[in-house]
């Protein structure tokens, strides 16, 4: 009876309760995002063979996550409750592990920190709601210690042999996982054998074998995908700082979460009393150190491919490590400590990441269903970004009919998106804008802003825009646009004939550049996140492949160029159009830093005249990547609120 009271009393159940809270709440409403979309798109083939050829080996990932899709949908469908439900338990399940792992290791106090923390970071509770490799990874990789573990602690010959295949099951579904959950279970081996090998070699050498067994039919798939290159074209190279960004997003960008994190770090090394560091200590920071220096260095000279998500299977045992000086407390203390974390990194999560309001209002389905609600009232023009099966999937679960929708992709030109929006017939024209499946020219807000003159909604989303203009709003569209940037400096530098009415430049064929104009970012009209389109009127059958270039400088030092063929926008035999060149600033601006912005023609032996010059800023979408960046005041001006 003692036995069970002390159970049902220990503080671990109070953190697991607020994980699986935190992690299942508002179950049935978790959106999909485009990577899940994504995968369910290459688990629905109809025999397995066909699965691996087509729905794995043209990946960059391990097949299990896909082989675990394939038999979990033909079980229970494709809900998002279904296909989410596995990776949600295995997200709890993680939590639960990093208390038996520690407790062994480093004793019950430091035991109930680290699995505090895990239960409430985002990164930890996000990628337990997505189905994807990630929870799946980690579960695995903390199984493996676990059962590593147990290898190690048996005095008896056989008594471990159940160990000893759970272990190597583990490890090698952790390698057929993710690239980087395969260089975690690596790395945990090693370091388990390099500190058990006396004692314990054998058992491990037969739990490494078997594990490798059950990874060799694997070969020849990784070895297709790695002819396949990196993914630098959609990384960036990680920052000097990314370590330091890293630490902030762990610990949800909270000023006071970091520092009672690391209050409780330096008390608990203060009061350490141990003779000599633990073996377990320098596993735990060799497997997390390893894994970032690997993925820096490969990022820095190969091709990018370190991002925070890739952590995510290390991430447990730096919080080990950081908290493993910690004594052993009362049962007491062990609840107001642990009840403090959770506590205060719910509060965070809810209230100061905004979790369950931005990852949870799901653009593509507001953004179809808002749509539809237009198109119903007449005279309006619909166009999507969205991946094909993302659309069909949407318009089956809202019942819609999407036909009468178009969907553009990669596919389209410049020129393509030019002739739509010359043909659009409507007095709206309706624009879901995505970003995680294919971008779209910017270029197309400026020719939409052009033709219909205002912009009468814009909703924003972690996953996308909606965009509607409107012809026949005559007020209202400042909150959105701006097109009076009045700190604009013009200089021209092409001399003018004395003829020139209602022409602004006269390029003749001797003037290679002119017509500069410049704005400096941020200040009172354009902030950091907002977008900024140049667009230029000519008139002229001359031009000889001229361009409207934008650069952006720092302190004299170009960071950004990008130019814009005048050919690319002229229709056929149009003589007078208009020529667009669009800013994407999140990928260019950073918090804290000014810039000036430089728009200028250069013409390369043509002749034409500039009739008007137009430098519009439209309301950016600053929760673009809010998931892994610091939220700001007014971020959330556009989200619409959850129903």
């Amino acid at each position: 009876m003692n036995d069970k009271k002390t159970f049902l009393l220990h503080p671990m159940l109070m953190v697991l309760g607020f994980s699986v809270v935190l992690r299942f709440w508002n179950f049935f409403e978790i959106p999909f995002t485009h990577d899940e979309y994504s995968s369910l798109r290459r688990a629905q083939y109809s025999s397995f063979h066909e699965l691996i050829e087509e729905g794995v080996s043209h990946d960059t990932h391990p097949p299990l996550g896909q082989i675990f899709y394939f038999f979990w949908i033909k079980l229970g469908g494709t809900a998002e409750w279904w296909v989410k439900l596995p990776f949600l338990l295995m997200g709890v399940f993680s939590v639960g592990l990093v208390y038996l792992i520690a407790r062994r290791w480093f004793g019950n106090t430091s035991a109930l920190i680290s699995s505090s923390f895990i239960a409430v970071f985002q990164e930890s509770v996000m990628h337990s709601q997505i189905a994807r490799p990630y929870s799946l990874g980690l579960f695995f990789i903390l199984l493996s210690t676990f059962a590593l573990q147990k290898i190690v602690s048996s005095p008896e010959k056989w008594a471990n042999r159940w160990w000893i295949v759970l272990a190597a099951i583990s490890l090698s579904c952790s390698a057929l996982t993710h690239h980087f959950s395969m260089l975690a279970g690596f790395l945990l081996a090693v370091f388990f054998l390099v500190a058990h090998l006396r004692i314990h070699a054998r058992s491990l050498f037969i739990t490494y074998l078997i594990s490798i067994c059950l990874y060799l039919p694997n070969i020849p798939i990784l070895l297709k995908q790695l002819d396949m290159g990196g993914i630098g074209s959609i990384l960036a190279p990680p920052q000097s700082s990314f370590l330091l960004d890293y630490i902030k997003y762990i610990f949800n960008y909270s000023d006071f979460f970091l520092a009672f994190s690391a209050l409780l770090l330096v008390l608990s090394i203060v009061t350490y009393r141990q003779k000599k560091m633990r073996s377990a200590f320098f596993i735990c920071m060799g497997i997390f150190t390893v894994s970032f220096v690997c993925g820096y260095y490969y990022s820095i000279h190969v091709a990018p491919v370190l991002h925070f998500r890739a952590l995510y299977f290390v991430l447990p045992f730096m919080i080990m490590a950081l908290f493993s000086f910690m004594k052993s407390v009362s049962i007491r203390l062990n609840w107001i400590l642990s009840f403090v974390i959770v506590l205060s990194g719910a509060f965070v999560l809810v209230f100061g990441r905004q979790h369950y309001r931005t990852f949870y209002t799901d653009g593509y389905g507001y953004i179809l269903n808002a749509s539809n609600d237009l198109s119903q009232e007449g005279n309006t023009d619909v166009m999507f970004c969205y991946s094909p099966d993302m659309l069909t999937y949407q318009c089956n679960a809202q019942k819609l009919n999407c036909a009468e929708f178009t969907n553009v992709d990669s596919s389209w030109t410049m020129r393509d998106y030019v002739q739509f929006v010359e043909h659009a017939q409507g007095d709206r024209f309706v624009f879901g804008y995505t970003w995680q499946f294919y971008r779209p020219p910017l270029e197309l807000l400026g020719m939409l802003y052009h033709k219909y003159g205002h912009m009468s909604q814009h909703q924003d989303y972690f996953n996308s825009n909606l965009f509607v203009f409107d012809k026949r709003v005559e007020s209202g569209n400042a909150r959105y646009v701006s097109d009076s940037l009045c700190d604009l400096r013009i200089a021209t530098e092409v001399i003018m004939p004395d003829d020139s009415l209602n022409v602004l430049a006269a390029f003749q064929k001797e003037n290679e550049f002119g017509f500069k104009v410049s704005t400096q970012v941020p200040n009172s009209q354009i902030q950091i996140p907002d977008w900024l389109i140049a667009s230029i009127t000519v008139r002229g059958n001359e031009l000889k492949d001229a361009l409207l270039v934008l650069e952006v400088k720092e302190d004299d030092k170009q960071i950004h160029y990008d130019a814009r063929n005048f050919e690319q926008f002229r229709g056929t035999n149009d003589s007078v159009f208009t020529v667009f060149n669009a800013l994407f600033s999140p990928d260019i601006f950073l918090k804290g830093h000014k810039y000036v912005v430089n728009a200028y023609v250069w013409n390369r032996g043509g002749r034409f005249d500039v009739l008007n010059f137009n430098f519009i800023r439209i309301k950016g979408n600053p929760l673009m990547y809010c998931l892994d960046r610091p939220l700001f005041s007014g971020d959330l001006d556009y989200l619409p609120l959850l129903e």
